[in-house]
């Protein structure tokens, strides 16, 4: 870490601790422009840190916002130091750093499980003004079953509606050792949300998801989404669409193989999907 930092001295930052649960979720502001009237708020996903994201802040040179990351529960330092397991309910640290940073209104993105984290923000918490899903993420537990064989989805799903906790540790975990990816979405699983067994991370990874909240969003909403996405079904997209019913606009940009970015997150083409959150940000400026 200490590293990371003296390697990018070009990032005009500050390290800030925001309260939260008794001890702080680590959060730098990066100050683009000093007369900059925005602020934009990045938020992380399943198993990043934010200094991941860190680098990116450079593609908002020349626009009007500064930059809020900060580790939420679950995720980087604010897991590894203080020990802040992963939560579905991710308005109650989004609202601690906006009101730490005493902001009447941000905009938003959120970066790949962060695509939920932001949408489920924003439906609570009103001072979000844009939001960004990059990429789109509708519901934990589809992307934890996309590397199973449907047979094996659906299982696991009866398995998990009638509580048969120890048929489904059965089942599952002699599965994982035969999928790289699998095993590491469980291993990561466990460690995010302090459970041990399949059961136990798969009934708590079913709670995020926006079915039934994303009627509560009003906002401008920006959907990115990769067509071979390997975490997150595409097939989701349209029920993320149909969801967020209420959106005071929707925008949806589909990477594909002919565009480029057609993977998770648009890996080895962010620039398309920065160019695309840029312009967005930009139409819905105030």
């Amino acid at each position: 870490m200490d590293n990371f930092y003296r390697s990018h001295t070009e990032i005009d930052y500050k390290s800030y601790q925001v309260p939260y649960q008794e001890t702080f979720l680590p959060a730098i502001k990066v100050t683009i422009n000093p007369n900059a009237n925005k602020t934009l708020m990045i938020i992380n996903g399943f198993d990043s840190f934010m200094e991941e994201l860190l680098i990116a802040v450079n593609f908002f040179k020349g626009t009007d916002y500064n930059i809020i990351l900060f580790d939420g529960p679950g995720q980087g330092r604010a897991l590894i130091d203080n020990d802040i397991k992963f939560t579905p309910y991710f308005e109650k640290p989004v609202s601690a750093v906006i009101d730490y940073f005493n902001l009447k209104e941000v905009d938003a993105m959120g970066v790949s499980w962060g695509g939920y984290f932001v949408v489920r923000a924003a439906a609570f918490e009103k001072r979000i003004k844009n939001v960004v899903c990059f990429d789109f993420f509708y519901d934990g537990l589809n992307t934890f079953l996309k590397g199973f064989d449907q047979s094996i989805r659906e299982k696991i799903r009866h398995l998990i509606t009638a509580k048969e906790a120890l048929s489904l540790n059965d089942l599952v975990s002699p599965l994982l050792s035969q999928n790289d990816n699998l095993k590491f979405l469980f291993t990561k699983g466990y460690d995010n949300t302090g459970t041990h067994d399949p059961y136990t991370l798969l009934t708590e990874i079913e709670k995020h998801t926006i079915k039934n909240i994303g009627h509560l969003v009003n906002q401008n909403v920006l959907l990115l989404a990769g067509e071979d996405d390997q975490y997150v079904p595409f097939s989701d997209l349209a029920l993320e669409q149909q969801e967020l019913s209420n959106a005071k606009t929707l925008e949806t940009k589909v990477f594909t193989k002919e565009t480029g970015g057609e993977q998770h997150c648009q890996a080895g083409r962010y620039d398309l999907a920065l160019q695309a959150i840029q312009s967005f940000l930009l139409s819905h400026a105030e």
